[in-house]
């Protein structure tokens, strides 16, 4: 079996084949156009809690990136392309981490603050600064230089 006869399709077209058909690419489009227009309507209609809206627009986009690869990109788990379903997995689990460690290490912040930063409102740190450079006399350095400078 040549690989030009691996490709064909039903209807002998390989080219047409490997690329989609008419009819996946539709199909495709409308996957897209509903899994868009359910959560930007139920956000603009304020329809349902902020969880839920959050919940909706995570799982459509999620499915909407599978219908993009699978419909318009054309990546299956074929034996002649493999190859790129595993370098999509391994680009997931890589954004996966990336991301889940991210969101991980923002969470605990707070918690990982030295401790010289605990006891300051959000203002305190910087004000403490100023009071301790007015302390110091740090503006009357300043404010002689730039006398005997004129």
């Amino acid at each position: 079996m040549s690989h030009a006869s691996g490709q064909t399709g039903a209807n002998g077209d390989g080219h047409h084949a490997a690329h989609g058909s008419y009819k996946s690419y539709i199909v495709g489009f409308i996957l897209s156009v509903i899994l868009t227009v359910v959560p930007f309507w139920m956000v603009m209609s304020d329809i349902g809690d902020l969880q839920l809206k959050l919940g909706v627009i995570f799982t459509f986009g999620a499915a909407q990136i599978l219908v993009h690869i699978h419909y318009f990109l054309h990546v299956d788990l074929k034996a002649e392309q493999g190859w790129q379903a595993m370098s999509l997995i391994f680009t997931g689990v890589i954004l996966f981490i990336v991301v889940v460690g991210s969101l991980w290490v923002m969470y605990h912040l707070h918690s990982n603050m030295m401790p010289a930063h605990f006891g300051h409102d959000h203002g305190g740190h910087s004000a403490q600064i100023q009071q301790d450079s007015d302390r110091h006399g740090a503006h009357d350095h300043v404010s002689h230089a730039s006398e005997n400078h004129h």
